[in-house]
């Protein structure tokens, strides 16, 4: 009776997720099962011979097989890979693992893989959205941003209230100048869900593309409210006030300040941020310092010619001649 009552809020009739069964549903109810087959052995025992004898072997023997099987089931959790990769060879027609390990194939950099076991979870269950709002992002690290697009909306249609795939979407569509829907996407994230920072600070730059300014400077503000230390939210503003060709959005004390913080969070040791805080004090009129950090920068950045490094080289003119430097967007998501 323990066992059937403990196991009635899993048994199907109140299902709970997706899944029907799972072997952690049966550790709470085979408590009382074991204490009834234990007590009942034990009970049996005293009226055999040899009984508490016999038992107490059997018992001792059942343990070590039951340890040596526990032994064995441990190792396919090692790891989230192993865990799912076990899972999908049990059941071949597993979603849920075929989605879960293609994300862990992606987590180490294997984009091919991952999109492979995504595509398998789709085909096992065309109306399971976190398969294909993975695929959207996987597709987009491959920059087949059409794909991307396509996965995505997708994942939109079977659940429109999906803040991680708005989000995505969102990305995707910024990178390839979209800005408005872009825009509108970054905006249905936050209606969502108005504490999401990342959202207010992809939202804060599909806004600077747009070149509504204010607008982007108060989702800045408020993503640094949401999350303190969310370091492209940080740079992204300190480098707005720093920079902003209009006088009416700079402001050196402030962008000083995020930008100060930016650096503290990588250790002084990203270019970027390092670019940032030079930005600020050629802003604050401290040209030697601006100067000093932009060498660092350079070092940081290597010699290799990029976006970047092409901007520390412009930076590094305008700071000698004693000129702020003036430039509305960075490069940092």
């Amino acid at each position: 009776f323990w066992f059937i009552g403990a196991l009635l809020p899993v048994s199907g009739v109140f299902q709970l997720g997706v899944q029907s069964m799972a072997d952690r549903y049966t550790y709470f109810p085979s408590i009382g099962f074991f204490l009834a087959l234990t007590w009942g052995f034990v009970e049996l025992a005293r009226h055999w011979k040899n009984g508490p004898a016999a038992v107490g072997t059997g018992g001792g023997v059942l343990l070590a097989v039951f340890v040596l099987l526990s032994n064995r089931q441990l190792g396919f959790w090692r790891n989230s890979e192993q865990l799912y990769r076990h899972a999908v060879a049990v059941d071949k027609n597993n979603f849920v693992g075929h989605n879960g390990l293609g994300f862990e194939l992606f987590r180490q950099g294997k984009v091919d893989e991952a999109i492979a076991e995504c595509e398998t979870a789709v085909r096992n269950d065309p109306s399971y959205d976190p398969a294909y709002s993975n695929l959207g992002r996987f597709f987009a690290e491959k920059k087949n941003y059409q794909a991307a697009i396509t996965n995505l909306e997708t994942a939109l249609k079977l659940f429109p209230r999906d803040v991680k795939s708005h989000n995505n979407l969102g990305n995707v569509l910024l990178l390839q100048g979209r800005n408005q829907e872009a825009f509108d996407q970054f905006n249905q994230v936050i209606r969502i869900n108005p504490d999401h920072a990342e959202g207010r600070n992809n939202l804060a730059l599909a806004c600077q593309k747009m070149r509504r300014t204010d607008e982007a400077i108060i989702h800045y503000r408020e993503a640094i409210r949401l999350k303190p230390d969310f370091l492209a939210a940080l740079n992204n503003l300190a480098w707005l006030l720093a920079t902003s060709p209009n006088a009416q959005f700079r402001d050196g004390a402030e962008a000083m300040q995020c930008a100060t913080r930016a650096c503290e969070l990588t250790g002084y040791a990203s270019p970027a941020a390092l670019a940032t805080l030079a930005a600020a004090c050629a802003e604050s009129g401290q040209f030697q310092s601006a100067l000093s950090l932009t060498e660092q920068a350079q070092a940081s950045a290597g010699a290799g010619p990029t976006e970047l490094t092409t901007r520390l080289e412009k930076m590094t003119q305008t700071f000698r001649a004693a000129r702020p430097y003036r430039e509305e967007l960075t490069g940092i998501r």
